[in-house]
């Protein structure tokens, strides 16, 4: 709720009067967004985008963050099917620094807006579990509604954070959109900074205190993620928006919210999250693929009959590593010094 305040009150500076649509997953998100004195913002609940009996079924089998990822889908159909025939998806804890006109302008002409996630070609296994686009900011037309109806019954059947089968919460699925013709790829290096590119883009502030990536392109939009650095300055200035928020809406703290339970726990699910089944759970399953693929090399070895045993041991397990060290090493990009205006 405090991340959603702040991008409310943040996007108002740029954007006044563009209708803005807000998802509540709980009453108490639904009550305090829908007195805000806002006669250009929509709330519904996760229970209206996806039916009551839909919202029930995944009420039972769904965390609360798996909810949450899920209803995007489900937000974005409801959306194109009773709102308009376009739409930016955003993520509540963006911040926004300019005005994307361009961005916005490129739905009169394409049917979709991906950004891409910059995962390098040395960092496959990111984009194998993640997806090769971020789902923090996309844009849907009507024109790909079918394919919005697909993504929310993907989301609706899995959406965990365990990535077998290449399914990772709600952003692997995106990756099926480069099938539609005409989709928009957006690789401007200032359009969702975060922390996963904070090395690889450099970003500093010039003499107009400007915030700008490496190459010079300004930063229009900063992820401000769980992840991220909580001493990086913009990651601050996100948090003082949410601050404010909170207060305009008259808002002192959101932390009850975040832990309300939907009825009385049972003592099973207590004794449950006490020895963090779940947290078990998830590393297993999380490391079914890496040890298949561990016993793919070992079943190779053992039977590939080109060289000797021992040799193949040691270029298997040994000399391998050593090899793509190396490679990695001729193959890096040279650190650029970062040019001011």
């Amino acid at each position: 709720m405090d991340q959603t305040a702040g991008l409310l009150i943040n996007l108002r500076e740029f954007y006044p009067d563009t209708p803005i649509v807000i998802c509540s997953l709980d009453q108490a998100a639904y009550r305090a967004f829908s007195v805000a004195n806002d006669p250009h913002l929509t709330v519904v609940s996760a229970e209206s985008v996806w039916g009551a009996d839909v919202w029930r079924n995944i009420m039972a089998r769904m965390n609360r963050a798996e909810r949450a990822f899920a209803t995007k889908s489900a937000l974005c159909n409801w959306f194109l099917t009773h709102q308009a025939t376009s739409l930016l998806l955003l993520d509540s804890d963006l911040l926004f620094l300019d005005r994307i006109d361009d961005l916005v302008d490129l739905l009169v002409s394409h049917p979709a807006i991906l950004v891409a996630g910059r995962h390098g070609m040395e960092e496959w296994e990111k984009s194998n579990r993640f997806g090769l686009f971020s789902a923090g900011i996309v844009g849907l037309t009507t024109g790909v509604i079918q394919e919005v109806k697909k993504w929310k019954v993907a989301c609706f059947e899995n959406c965990s954070a365990v990535p077998l089968s290449g399914v990772y919460y709600e952003q692997k699925y995106l990756d099926a959109f480069v099938n539609v013709p005409g989709v928009a790829l957006i690789h401007d290096p200032g359009i969702n900074i975060s922390q996963t590119f904070l090395k690889l883009m450099a970003p500093y502030q010039d003499e107009q205190n400007q915030w700008r990536v490496k190459d010079g392109t300004p930063i229009r939009i900063f992820h401000a993620s769980r992840a991220a650095d909580k001493t990086f300055p913009l990651y601050k200035e996100k948090e003082l928006l949410n601050q404010r928020g909170l207060e305009k809406l008259s808002l002192e703290t959101t932390c009850d919210v975040h832990r309300q339970a939907p009825g009385a726990e049972s003592q099973m699910a207590k004794i449950i999250r006490k020895i963090s089944v779940g947290l078990y759970l998830t590393k297993v399953m999380n490391g079914v693929p890496l040890l298949c693929r561990k016993t793919m090399i070992l079943y190779r070895t053992l039977t590939i009959r080109e060289l000797p045993f021992t040799e193949r041991l040691r270029e298997t397990f040994l000399r391998k590593h050593q090899l793509s060290q190396t490679m990695r090493k001729e193959t890096a990009t040279p650190k650029s010094k970062r040019v001011h205006d």
